[in-house]
């Protein structure tokens, strides 16, 4: 009599979460909040906050929280957190509905 073998369960795999990188210039300390355009393949910002004590990268994920429609625990700064050429992590966006959401603000404030 053959025995009978064990059925073993295999996991369904784990999803995998959306993750977008922006490249970004930031200028402190301008007159307004905007986002200015693209330049040399990044985003060009300018914020009123001044780059003292981190105001201005705070200030940066907030404002992107609010071109994007997101909260601001889904926005981190990978790279460049004392430098004005940043880059941004979006977590939980594809980089497509990112970049469709940015054009609709490109050129203006919000």
């Amino acid at each position: 009599m053959a025995r009978k073998q064990p059925q073993t369960r295999t996991k369904p795999p784990a999803p995998t979460r959306a993750e977008t990188r922006l490249p970004i210039r930031l200028t402190p300390r301008s007159s307004g909040d905007r986002l200015v355009g693209l330049e040399d393949g990044r985003l060009k910002i300018s914020l009123s906050a001044p780059p003292v004590d981190g105001k201005a990268n705070r200030s940066l994920l907030k404002f992107l929280g609010k071109l994007l429609g997101v909260g601001a625990t889904t926005l981190s700064i990978s790279q460049g957190e004392a430098s004005r050429m940043k880059t941004v992590v979006v977590s939980g966006l594809e980089e497509a509905e990112v970049w469709s959401r940015l054009e609709k603000h490109l050129g203006g404030g919000v």
